[in-house]
């Protein structure tokens, strides 16, 4: 590919610090509902496509509900920048941005005559194609014969009648370097080492033979260092950091250790190691799923810093699930497999989380929700939120062996396993459902209809031990929440706590293995309550902070994990309530986001970029 060498036109440095804005930005406002009226909730906002160029459309729909019976939803979106093609009050409108790029806010605003919901969703306005590099970066310095990352991505051309892309790595001391494809996300990547030399690298993509973009940086690869930081080790929640020092050790008294997040321009020191004889230092303040580039300064007897070369990695386990969104993950009877809900995409994923490897995927009904394991057998239940379906999946073979016909559309479900019973939970405002799955024949045996209000999104958790079933409604304002007896049909409601003092908003439900308590997440009030199974009282709390929306207890009930709106989980010892460990996140996590391995070693999170509607599982092993 020859041609002549193009102006350069990347993405300005300001993209990355809107990109992160997007995920940190845009919630929806939460306030107390009038007297009497249940105010609305914005569920969701889905942006397609999530950034655009200047002048280009996006289409905005809005998920929202309310609990009163009767309330009709009304929409308003406005924005002070842009326009609006047609109606602004539908659920679905049509924005033009402005003819120049930046960060720009759309508003929502949702009312049922009474209160109003609001939420601010920011999009990215920049030019329609253009490259980046983000590694190396710009004037990383490298010792003769590094492997060195070449990272590059491709922004913009989701939206282009593509009919072929070619990419060209060159240097200007080297040049050609590299002319692998891009993946379906615009990444293209590979390794080299580079000449002894400083080396101006540039990746060049030219779509259709004709639109072509740029992005170049310098990289000195001629210079040994002092200090050289080797490979970045990856842990669970940490990485840990190796270098070794060269020429007079005599004149080296310390060792700065820096620390630069992928998309910011600025760099953090994070410790300095006074004793020159430890060269390892284990990062351990990070941000799982975000991506770090680290230097050392080695600071010597003249009061002179040497800097080492720079190393990159992303921290923590996690596979990412692109766009679509995960509905309910769940463990077997073994500690190893993970099975996942992948809502869009009508699958099932199969996790193996002692290797971070996505061993198979099953093909189930129109959009799988809820899964529920069968710990006396081999069997994985499949609910199709969409098709109005229960699937069987044999986990020996892989396949789904049995299809059960539901009267109403299923969302949750949990199994009692002692009595061979299944509960459903189904969408919009309609009773759960008991089914028997032995023999498995679809058998309807009876609708749970005596509790006042059962609505969209209800959680089910079975306490087989003690035959009680409870439900609840996520989102609900205020909570309610029904205890069952499950040994009669239909099951016998024993006691309900209906709109009273559970909270507002409620968003996860857990049992105590030895069903003393149950634990429940509202994001209203700002903690995780501990309930008292016999009168639903409160016995205690976890305070986790503002918006907990996720809760998991230890299968030896010796620990519980929640997650707040500050993209963290935080770990709890039940015996006295004390907090032991915080872990941060690169993105918010998900409603119910927490499953614990059958053996406890594993903890999986899952995490939601709301933007891209992109899930990340990540998986932190617990010693």
């Amino acid at each position: 590919m020859s041609r002549p060498k193009p102006v350069p036109t990347g993405v300005p440095l300001v993209l990355a610090g809107w990109l992160l804005l997007v995920l940190l930005s845009g919630c929806a406002t939460e306030e107390p509902a009038g007297p009497g009226n249940s105010k609305p909730v914005i569920q969701r906002v889905t942006v397609a496509p999530d950034s655009v160029a200047p002048g280009e459309n996006v289409t905005l729909t809005a998920i929202a509900l309310d609990e009163d019976e009767g309330d009709t939803l009304s929409y308003a979106w406005s924005s002070f920048d842009g326009s609006f093609s047609g109606e602004t009050d539908q659920e679905q409108v049509v924005w033009t941005a402005p003819g120049r790029i930046g960060l720009f806010n759309v508003i929502l605003s949702v009312s049922d005559g009474t209160d109003t919901s609001l939420d601010t969703i920011p999009i990215p306005v920049f030019n329609s194609f253009s490259v980046n590099i983000s590694l190396p970066l710009n004037g990383a310095v490298y010792t003769p014969g590094d492997t060195i990352v070449f990272r590059g991505q491709l922004l913009g051309f989701e939206a282009l009648n593509i009919n072929n892309i070619d990419i060209e790595w060159s240097s200007d001391v080297d040049s050609l370097l590299n002319t692998d494809s891009p993946d379906t996300t615009g990444i293209v990547t590979f390794e080299t080492t580079l000449s002894y030399d400083v080396h101006e690298v540039s990746l060049t993509a030219v779509l259709n033979d004709t639109l072509m973009a740029t992005d170049t940086v310098l990289v000195n690869n001629n210079q040994p260092e002092p200090v050289t930081l080797y490979d970045v080790e990856r842990g669970y929640t940490f990485n840990r950091l190796t270098w070794t020092r060269f020429n007079d050790p005599t004149r080296f008294t310390a060792y700065h250790i820096k620390r630069r997040l992928l998309g910011s321009t600025a760099d953090e020191t994070i410790a300095l190691v006074a004793n020159d004889e430890d060269t390892v230092y284990v990062d351990s303040s990070v941000a799982i799923g975000s991506s770090y580039t680290y230097e050392i300064l080695a600071e010597n007897s003249f009061g002179i810093t040497a800097a080492s070369n720079l190393k990159s990695i992303a921290t923590g386990v996690f596979t990412s699930y692109n766009n679509t969104y995960i509905g309910d993950m769940i463990f077997a009877s073994d500690s190893y497999y993970l099975y996942l809900s992948l809502t869009d995409d009508d699958e099932i994923s199969v996790l193996d989380v002692t290797a971070n490897n996505i061993d198979f995927t099953i093909e189930v009904g129109d959009r799988p929700y809820g899964l529920a394991y069968d710990g006396d057998g081999n069997d994985l239940y499949v609910a199709n939120s969409a098709d109005t379906t229960l699937y069987l999946i044999d986990l020996a073979t892989e396949t789904i062996s049995d299809t059960i016909a539901l009267p109403r559309s299923p969302l949750f479900l949990d199994i009692n396993d002692f009595r061979s019973q299944i509960f459903v939970t189904t969408v919009g405002n309609s009773y759960p459902i008991l089914i028997r799955e032995d023999p498995f024949a679809g058998v309807v045996i009876s609708d749970i209809e005596d509790s006042r209000l059962i609505i969209d999104s209800s959680l089910v958790v079975m306490d087989d031990d003690r035959d009680r079933l409870y439900l609840t409604e996520i989102g609900g304002y205020p909570a309610s929440l029904y205890k069952y007896d499950t040994s009669t049909v239909p099951p016998t409601l024993l006691l309900e706590d209906e709109h009273n003092s559970l909270g507002y908003n409620l968003r996860d439900l857990d049992v105590m293995p030895d069903g003393s308590a149950l634990l429940l997440a509202c994001t209203s009030p700002y903690r995780v309550q501990m309930i008292d199974p016999s009168d639903f009282s409160s016995t205690g709390s976890l305070n986790t902070g503002a918006y907990p929306n996720a809760v998991e207890v230890s299968p030896d009930g010796q620990y519980a994990f929640t997650a707040n709106g500050a993209n963290t989980i935080q770990i709890w010892d039940l015996n006295d309530n004390s907090l032991l460990r915080t872990l941060s996140f690169a993105q918010p996590v998900a409603r119910g986001g927490i499953r614990i391995s059958p053996d406890g070693h594993y903890l999986i999170v899952g995490t939601w970029n709301r933007t891209g509607n992109d899930s990340t599982i990540s998986i932190v092993y617990l010693p």
